[in-house]
């Protein structure tokens, strides 16, 4: 069974998953910080064809869109194990939205299965920027 999302844009960065042996297209959100977030439609086609996939618990927390200071009406969350197509495997919490049209993948999670990594982040470019100035005051001295 396949879960697929015929809405997407091509523009964004996507990736197809295993969830508990379902295949699912997600948008990676490298800024989302919730281990992943998943509309009604596909928890429905989990739960039909895993015995893995239990009933819904509570949403332990809120989860906001970006830029909104509403939160999403959250249905619940479940724990699932997701595995990509290179092998990389995990157990990780979706939470489940109503009026959701798309999965999406979080930053932690992208980066547990190898399929974000971050190069070059702002916490860096400030040390390396940092190094180099002590470096200059070091070396040649301040002027």
């Amino acid at each position: 069974m396949k879960v697929e999302q015929s809405q997407i844009s091509n523009k964004l960065p996507t990736v197809e998953m295993d969830v508990n042996s379902v295949k699912c297209c997600f948008i990676v959100d490298s800024g989302s910080r919730y281990n992943l977030d998943l509309h009604n439609k596909a928890y429905r086609e989990i739960r039909k064809n895993t015995l893995k996939c239990g009933k819904l618990c509570p949403a332990d927390t809120k989860v906001f869109a970006y830029g909104s200071k509403k939160p999403l009406k959250l249905i619940g969350k479940f724990a699932a194990n997701v595995k990509s197509n290179d092998g990389q495997q995990l157990s990780a919490y979706f939470y489940v939205t109503k009026h959701a049209n798309s999965c999406f993948m979080s930053n932690d999670t992208a980066k547990q299965l190898e399929i974000l990594k971050i190069i070059h982040s702002i916490e860096n470019e400030r040390e390396w920027r940092t190094k180099e100035i002590l470096s200059e005051i070091l070396f040649h001295g301040a002027n």
